[in-house]
C-alpha cells in the first residue's frame, strides 16, 4: 500500500511541479492571458500536500525497516509534516487572515 501511495505522490509531484514551471514560463512571456496567473494560484496548496505526502512517504521508506512497522516513526515523520502544512497554509492566506495588522496594533500598543 505504502509503495503504490509513493507512486502515486511521486506522479502527483512531477505532474504538479512540472505544470507550475510551465505556468510561471507563460507568465513571464506573457502568453495564454491570466490563465497561467489563475493556475499559479488554484494549484500552490494541492503542490504543497503532494509535496509533504511524496517527502514524507520516501523518508518512511528510507528510514523504516522492512521486516517489521515501527509505531513510532509515523508519528516522527507526520507530526512534524502536519505543523509544517498548517504553517504554509497560514503563509497562503496570510493576506485574507488580515492577522498582520492585529500584530503590528499590539506591537505598538
Amino acid at each position: 500500500m505504502l509503495q503504490f501511495l509513493h507512486k502515486y505522490a511521486a506522479t502527483g509531484f512531477y505532474l504538479l511541479v512540472g505544470s507550475l514551471l510551465i505556468a510561471y514560463l507563460l507568465l513571464k512571456n506573457d502568453v495564454f492571458g491570466i490563465y497561467p496567473r489563475i493556475w499559479l494560484e488554484i494549484a500552490d496548496l494541492p503542490t504543497i500536500v503532494v509535496t509533504l505526502l511524496f517527502g514524507g512517504l520516501s523518508l518512511y521508506r528510507s528510514v523504516a525497516p522492512n521486516d517489521c512497522r515501527p509505531r513510532l516513526l509515523p508519528w516522527v515523520i507526520g507530526v512534524p509534516l502536519c505543523l509544517l502544512f498548517v504553517f504554509l497554509v497560514i503563509l497562503n492566506f496570510w493576506d485574507i487572515l488580515d492577522w498582520h495588522i492585529g500584530i503590528w496594533a499590539l506591537s505598538q500598543t
